[in-house]
């Protein structure tokens, strides 16, 4: 009851005419009102720049961790899907290439060697759109992730998906042999020489 007129009290005196010094009103605790406002603004200005850069260094984190380019999922259903996709375009281009061996005809009257163009025009454009397949499962090659073989020792199997480890895999086993696949070799072979 004390405490309360004693509050009461330094209550009147702070809006009395004859009020003391800012540095005498004093709350409960000890501490003088200037002192408390001062701790409160600093406290709500630190948490408003706590927060802000927080907020930078999420953005800034998450930004790091995000890769510039996409890498695919090995196992992923785009990748499932798209090697159904060039599966069956590996076995056109297989039906198509014997092809041809057919274009070259010979003229057994005029003992002449010439060239069936309407076979020619076909099995090059089809041989063409299996080639563009072919160079699209290449770029993919670039961009798919694979498993680490460190990892697999331990069962747990970690994706790789720095796109510099994954070129430089796909360049030293199977590139060269895709290269080799995709070169128009029967399209540029039965060119008519002139």
């Amino acid at each position: 009851m004390a405490a309360r007129e004693d509050r009461y009290v330094r209550f009147q005196d702070w809006r009395s005419e004859q009020s003391v010094g800012s540095d005498r009103v004093v709350s409960e605790r000890g501490h003088t009102v200037f002192g408390l406002l001062k701790d409160t603004t600093t406290g709500a200005f630190s948490f408003l720049a706590n927060s802000s850069r927080s907020e930078t260094l999420k953005k800034s984190a998450s930004e790091e961790r995000k890769p510039k380019t996409r890498v695919l999922d090995p196992q992923g259903p785009f990748l499932q899907r798209w090697n159904k996709i060039f599966v069956i375009s590996c076995l056109v281009a297989v039906f198509v290439d014997p092809l041809f061996l057919y274009i070259p005809i010979l003229d057994g009257e005029n003992n002449c060697l010439y060239l069936d163009e309407k076979l020619e025009k076909a099995a090059s454009i089809l041989r063409f759109f299996t080639d563009i397949f072919y160079l699209l499962h290449m770029i993919f090659q670039f961009r798919t992730g694979f498993i680490a073989p460190s990892s697999r020792v331990f069962g747990r199997g970690v994706l790789v998906e720095d796109t510099f480890e994954i070129g430089k895999r796909y360049l030293s086993t199977y590139f060269l042999l895709d290269f080799l696949a995709v070169l128009p070799l029967p399209q540029v072979s039965d060119l008519p020489s002139t």
